[in-house]
C-alpha cells in the first residue's frame, strides 16, 4: 500500500517542494518528487528506487511538465549507464554506457517512437564504427542496411544491405577487403536461393556472418 512520507524522511532532498512516497508500504522511502518552486504542482524531478532498497538508480528530468530526460543506473553501481531522451513524452534517443567508461558506448535514434538508426563503438576505441539502420515505416525492428568501420578511422568498410530482414548485399571497401583478405574473413556473396525466412535482424541477433 502506498504511503506518503514526510519530506524530512528524504535523506536526498535539496529543497522543501519535494513529496516523498512509500509506494510498496514497507517503511523505506522509493519515490521523491520535486516541484517548481514557482509552479506548484509543476513536477521538475522525480527520483525513483525501482529495487525497494531505498537507493536511488532512476532520475526523471522534466521541462515544462513534461518529461525530456530519465537515466537509469542498471548495474548497481550508484550512477547512470542509460539515458533515454524524449520529446513530447516521445522517446527520441537511447544512449548506454556499456563497459563502464564513462561515456555512451550504444546509441538508439528513434522516430516516430520506433527504432530509425542504431551507434555503437563496438571495439572500445572510443569511437563509433557500427551502424543498422531500420525501416520506420515496418512493423518490428526490420534492418535495411548495416555499415562497419573496420579499420578505426570513422569511415565504413563494410556494408551489408536486407530486404524484409533478409540479407541480400553486401560491399567492401578496398582497405576492408585488405584487412578481412589477411584474416581469411572476406564475406561470401549472398545465395538467393538458400535465404531464411524473412525475420526481423536485431542487434542481439545474428548479423548474417558479418564480422
Amino acid at each position: 500500500m502506498e504511503k506518503k512520507l514526510p519530506a524530512a524522511s528524504s535523506l536526498n532532498a535539496p529543497f522543501k517542494n519535494v513529496e516523498v512516497k512509500d509506494i510498496n508500504g514497507d517503511g523505506i522511502p522509493d519515490l521523491w518528487i520535486y516541484y517548481n518552486p514557482l509552479k506548484p504542482g509543476e513536477i521538475v524531478r522525480q527520483e525513483e528506487s525501482t529495487h525497494w532498497d531505498g537507493k536511488v538508480d532512476s532520475w526523471s528530468y522534466f521541462k515544462d511538465g513534461k518529461l525530456v530526460r530519465r537515466e537509469v543506473d542498471t548495474k548497481g553501481r550508484g550512477a547512470a549507464d542509460t539515458v533515454y531522451y524524449y520529446d513530447n513524452d516521445q522517446m527520441v534517443r537511447e544512449e548506454r554506457d556499456e563497459r563502464g567508461v564513462g561515456y555512451a558506448t550504444f546509441r538508439v535514434l528513434y522516430q516516430n517512437g520506433r527504432r530509425a538508426k542504431l551507434e555503437e563503438d563496438s571495439s572500445g576505441t572510443g569511437k563509433i564504427d557500427h551502424w543498422i539502420y531500420y525501416d520506420t515505416s515496418a512493423d518490428g525492428e526490420i534492418v535495411l542496411k548495416e555499415e562497419r568501420d573496420l579499420n578505426g578511422d570513422g569511415v565504413a568498410d563494410l556494408w551489408a544491405y536486407y530486404q524484409n530482414g533478409r540479407l541480400v548485399r553486401q560491399d567492401v571497401s578496398a582497405v576492408g577487403m585488405e584487412l578481412l583478405s589477411k584474416q581469411d574473413r572476406v564475406p561470401s556473396p549472398p545465395d538467393p536461393t538458400t535465404f531464411l525466412q524473412p525475420q526481423p535482424i536485431r542487434y542481439d541477433q545474428q548479423r548474417a556472418g558479418i564480422p
